[in-house]
């Protein structure tokens, strides 16, 4: 029976009692039943559960996994959730014995008995992230060995692959998980009304235009929002333009990541201080030009430039698997909100289509577009 829970596409490789290179894997099946009991007998730590917790592997042993997808199937049906209820759901799915053992009844009314006190299940379930997210280093560490001794898999490939499991840990280890739709919904018209109430202006990040922000509500994230035009009508100047107005906005903005394939940081930085202090580009690109007033503005500009969270890379020739791993590296290391790249067609394929450009191009498009959907930002490509 179908519970609707995230499943990874394999399981753990450490089993219930099984070692691995001489240690048994973090776990704390006091915890496990400590967490599943409360939630059995009080409908707020129920709540308190499914919130913290969002699939059965953070549980480690194989019977607490089942009576958490048991949970879940009640709470998914509106059910009430509690020793009966999961008893006779448990019986219903064929997961209340393991192989070999008639004891799930027992084992049931045994967490239910031993439960002191609920007061402490939300730090309980927290560590059993916690342990959850050291097996899934050992997990993912050994799969990235077994993928570096495999001759057939492309290195970089097995880079990338290493990388999204790291990056998911990171993030807590659950950046991909399945969700009701009620709970969603639930999620979806608190936010609205938050926006009514508090009169937000719009819900994504700044595009330094106030006119884009009333159309679009602001880059929104997971977008990748392509602006195209042809070659020397102003494309760079208004991703600095955005990305400074974003990088400003404390409450709709935040920290900008630049990947600029065509112009060189000094340039950018060029860019920024003509817009922030009016001075013209030309004159910022040859000082000797500027007048003593408009030297003392500019320096000034580039002293609180300084203070701005605005993040430059100008790598000439940018893969999209270096791309994927520096913008990675962005959102963990310094929480960027949106990413800007100049310009699509400078990136470098990686010669899986034989040279044909037209491709390339297609599934650079496509990748960007998957990691915006994986780092949960606006990535605003240019193209031309």
């Amino acid at each position: 029976m179908s519970t609707g829970i995230k499943k990874k596409d394999a399981r753990p490789l450490i089993k219930l009692g099984g070692e691995w290179g001489g240690h048994i894997p973090p776990n704390d099946q006091d915890l496990e039943q400590a967490v599943l009991g409360a939630a059995m007998l009080e409908k707020d730590c129920q709540e308190m559960l499914f919130d913290i917790i969002q699939t059965a592997d953070v549980f480690y042993n194989p019977f607490h996994q089942n009576v958490y997808e048991a949970f879940y199937a009640l709470r998914n049906a509106g059910s009430p959730v509690d020793l009966l209820t999961v008893l006779d759901q448990m019986r219903k799915a064929n997961t209340l014995d393991l192989p070999g053992q008639n004891n799930g009844a027992y084992l049931l009314t045994k967490m239910t008995m031993a439960v002191l006190s609920s007061a402490h299940v939300e730090a309980h379930a927290r560590l059993l992230i916690e342990k959850y997210i050291k097996r899934e280093q050992i997990r993912v560490g050994a799969v990235m060995v077994k993928n570096g001794f495999d001759n057939t898999m492309d290195a970089f490939d097995a880079l990338n692959e290493a990388e999204v499991r790291l990056f998911e840990l990171a993030n807590g280890g659950m950046l991909t998980k399945t969700q009701r739709t009620d709970r969603a919904m639930d999620e979806l018209m608190k936010s609205i009304l938050e926006h009514r109430e508090k009169k937000i202006e719009f819900t994504g990040v700044n595009t330094g235009f106030p006119s884009l922000n009333t159309i679009t509500g602001g880059w929104q994230k997971s977008n990748m929002i392509i602006l195209a035009a042809r070659p020397s009508v102003g494309k760079s100047a208004n991703i600095v333009n955005m990305a400074y107005y974003s990088a400003i906005d404390k409450k709709y903005g935040g920290p900008v990541g630049i990947f600029s394939l065509e112009m060189k940081q000094k340039e950018i930085l060029q860019r920024f201080l003509s817009l922030m202090t009016g001075v013209l580009f030309d004159k910022v690109k040859n000082p000797d030009k500027l007048t003593d007033e408009e030297l003392k503005i500019v320096l000034q500009a580039a002293h609180d430039f300084k203070k701005l969270r605005i993040y430059i890379d100008d790598t000439s020739g940018l893969t999209l698997a270096q791309l994927r791993t520096k913008a990675r590296n962005l959102v963990l290391k310094f929480e960027v909100k949106s990413l800007y790249i100049d310009y699509l067609q400078l990136m470098q394929g990686d010669g899986s289509t034989g040279g044909n450009r037209e491709q390339e191009v297609s599934k650079i498009s496509r990748g960007v577009k998957m990691l915006a959907g994986e780092l949960d930002i606006p990535i605003v490509p240019l193209a031309r």
